[in-house]
């Protein structure tokens, strides 16, 4: 969905998005394996001051992405392009929820989309695949972040991890 004045930014996020489709598949497996051959509708949204991604699966396979560019105050993180980060965060959210197996794979095909086993893992799962493949698959990222390299290593030395609970919920201490 694009103006026509975003024709070349949208055909540059339809590159991004089948090159992080053939990796994120390539890694996830077999994209015959899980449901995510069908199309995934990419919404550019300009209508926020601030740099979003945000991926939902149901109805039906969206990424919507601010056209907003990240500012070094808003998003003080190390990242080559911006959308290639939020393309593969956003997507590995979509497969990720995607995937499944044994008897979820027999669930899927009699509830369709509604069923989204992998969407009640917790938070540290659900964002900590897609922090990792965005710092895989980007020349940047979280994974590799001096700022959430401090926040970890503050921790260890002030022996102030979170707890199990604290860590699967969306809110914080």
């Amino acid at each position: 969905d694009f103006s026509y004045n975003n024709e070349q930014l949208a055909q540059e996020i339809a590159d991004i998005a089948e090159e992080t489709y053939r990796q994120v598949n390539a890694q996830l497996g077999s994209p015959n394996k899980h449901h995510h051959l069908q199309k995934i509708a990419i919404i550019m949204e300009d209508f926020s001051d601030y740099a979003l991604g945000f991926a939902s699966s149901f109805p039906h396979r969206v990424i919507r992405l601010s056209l907003t560019a990240p500012t070094a105050k808003s998003f003080d993180m190390k990242f080559k392009s911006w959308l290639k980060m939020v393309i593969t965060h956003e997507y590995t959210h979509l497969a990720h929820f995607e995937m499944t197996a044994g008897p979820t794979t027999a669930l899927r095909a009699l509830f369709g989309q509604i069923l989204v086993p992998n969407a009640l893992q917790p938070i540290w799962s659900i964002e900590g695949l897609a922090v990792y493949n965005e710092t895989k698959f980007t020349a940047g990222g979280r994974g590799i972040d001096a700022r959430y390299d401090m926040y970890l290593r503050m921790a260890t030395l002030e022996d102030q991890f979170n707890t199990l609970d604290q860590i699967s919920g969306y809110w914080g201490r």
